[in-house]
């Protein structure tokens, strides 16, 4: 099997009990090898998915107008066609990462580097068939774009899925594989060593030693599972926090305020624009209530942040000289 995406909104759906799914078993060593990775291909690939279909991606509209605009005269039409909304979308495509922090130009060598009877394979598995004129060109195109409509926004990017893999790796070494799969997505779930994908493809993997590679993603609205070799089998999820991440204040002024504060604690300074309570900040942005505390603290010593108490709850607000930070 190779890649199979479940959309989002069937997801939401309860849990099914009578299908099999994909049955991912792991072992002792595959606990031990499963990583944490995000993918500037997986990125890409998904970008492209949202720019092509608009209506199954609203939190992106912001992004996809600027994108649009600064793709303008780029020539689109094979990359889009590789990348379906809702069906199988090449592999080659989304290599999944070897190590934490991949950069594009990493990406794209290994796009580069499939062999050109894998590539032939996926690109047959596709529905309808596809083909590219050079695997070079295809490339070429796709670090053009890159470079145009993500590399700009990458920072913050980065910032976002970060938060998320910190928030995954803590589940895990704190309270266990249940936990870290407990509310990655609504179409999995952790059963006795076993994790079940809700899906009406049906497969048993075996993991044998090689661990999972989980992959957040901000432009991702469905589950991605890569099973066929020679890929490590993969796991792609929407990321946490995705709401916050085409705010307006945040995309016109937080790389400066990134730059004065920290890309984190910028964010929690915009998140509070109206007052919010710790917990509301930290599921926003993808954070553990702590960080998103500990963070708040400091601004507010700086007296860019207000903290008042609220029956149970703290609410915390920007001061006029935060808000004159951000507005510059």
């Amino acid at each position: 099997m190779a890649a199979t995406f479940l959309p989002w909104t069937a997801a939401r759906q309860r849990f099914s009990l009578t299908r099999i799914g994909v049955r991912i078993d792991f072992g002792l060593r595959d606990l031990a090898a499963t990583r944490f990775a995000i993918s500037a291909g997986w990125e890409l690939a998904a970008s492209l998915t949202a720019l092509r279909d608009p209506a199954h991606a609203a939190l992106h509209l912001p992004w996809i107008v600027e994108a649009r605009r600064r793709t303008s005269g780029l020539d689109l039409g094979e990359p889009l066609a590789l990348t379906p909304p809702r069906a199988y979308m090449p592999d080659f495509l989304t290599p999944p990462p070897d190590s934490p922090l991949p950069s594009i130009d990493d990406d794209l060598a290994r796009m580069r580097a499939t062999p050109a009877a894998q590539v032939a394979w996926e690109l047959n598995h596709m529905d309808p068939p596809q083909r590219v004129r050079s695997l070079d060109g295809l490339v070429d195109t796709l670090g053009a774009y890159f470079a145009r409509a993500v590399a700009p926004w990458w920072p913050q990017i980065v910032a976002l899925l970060q938060a998320d893999l910190h928030h995954r790796a803590r589940r895990l070494t704190e309270e266990g594989p249940a936990a870290l799969f407990a509310d990655l997505h609504p179409t999995v779930r952790w059963c006795d060593g076993t994790l079940l994908v809700d899906h009406r493809h049906d497969e048993h993997l075996r993991l044998e030693g090689r661990g999972l590679v989980l992959v957040p993603s901000a432009f991702a609205t469905r589950l991605g599972v890569i099973t066929r070799k020679p890929w490590q089998p993969t796991l792609i999820y929407p990321a946490r926090g995705v709401g916050l991440l085409w705010d307006e204040e945040t995309t016109d002024r937080e790389p400066a305020l990134a730059a004065l504060l920290g890309a984190t604690r910028a964010r929690v300074l915009v998140a509070c624009r109206t007052p919010t309570c710790t917990t509301d900040v930290a599921a926003r942005l993808g954070v553990s209530p702590a960080s998103a505390s500990q963070h708040l603290a400091v601004l507010r010593d700086a007296g860019l942040v207000a903290s008042r108490r609220d029956r149970r709850r703290v609410l915390h607000a920007r001061t006029r000289l935060g808000d004159e930070l951000v507005g510059r």
